[in-house]
């Protein structure tokens, strides 16, 4: 089995790298600038399975702002969220298709344990930038790039079935070999057209440490 699960890893590795490739070898014929960072990035952020991140979040609705943070994870297909905002604190662990959280607001603790649905389960892993860097890079169109930064614009869909989508742009922190930093300046579409902007600024690190506060939910 584990056997086979490398060579499947192997053989997804190489297709997004494959397609990297041909996307930039067809950019070049439009675009000033050629991309030749993007198999590369789309292979690294692709072949994490072991990786954290905090992100700062501010989220405009209306005349509303909105500052929250959340520390990351995913460890061997199993997603990690701690987030705060304002008055509100939260957990989180995501295996599979279940979803076990703690909610802590107004001094008081509510548990939830439930069954995701494909969207559901779309939209709750919205928030990783890892996996939200992996489709804007893939779709994305380069705008522009230096040394150690690039950017795209992209716009994405981010449940299987709804009509929410995100648009904007993602800047890669880029050093040859891994991925530092990914900041993306987007405008989230959601059902009934209400919009929210969103910029996210978030810290990549390879770590396949369990967060601390695990422990914090109930068995």
């Amino acid at each position: 089995m584990k056997g086979s699960r490398a060579v499947l890893g192997a053989l997804i590795i190489g297709l997004v790298v494959l397609g990297g490739y041909l996307y930039t070898q067809r950019a070049s014929d439009h675009s000033p600038q050629v991309d030749t960072s993007r198999a590369q990035i789309l292979a690294y952020l692709g072949g994490l399975d072991c990786y954290s991140y905090h992100e700062n979040i501010t989220t405009i609705i209306g005349d509303e702002t909105i500052e929250s943070s959340i520390n990351g994870s995913r460890i061997n297909g199993t997603y990690y969220f701690e987030g705060q905002r304002s008055g509100l604190h939260w957990y989180a662990v995501v295996i599979n298709n279940t979803l076990k959280e703690r909610i802590m607001t107004n001094g008081t603790t509510k548990d939830v344990n439930i069954t995701l649905s494909k969207d559901e389960r779309a939209m709750f892993l919205s928030v990783d930038p890892v996996k939200m860097g992996l489709q804007a890079v893939g779709v994305g169109k380069l705008v522009e790039k230096n040394k150690d930064k690039i950017t795209y614009a992209f716009e994405i869909t981010l449940s299987p079935s709804t009509d929410f989508k995100m648009n904007g742009t993602v800047t890669v922190l880029w050093d040859g070999g891994r991925v530092t930093k990914l900041i993306f300046n987007v405008e989230v579409w959601t059902q009934g057209r209400q919009s929210e902007n969103r910029t996210i600024i978030a810290a990549i690190k390879e770590n396949c440490v369990q967060p601390k506060w695990l422990k914090e939910l109930s068995p």
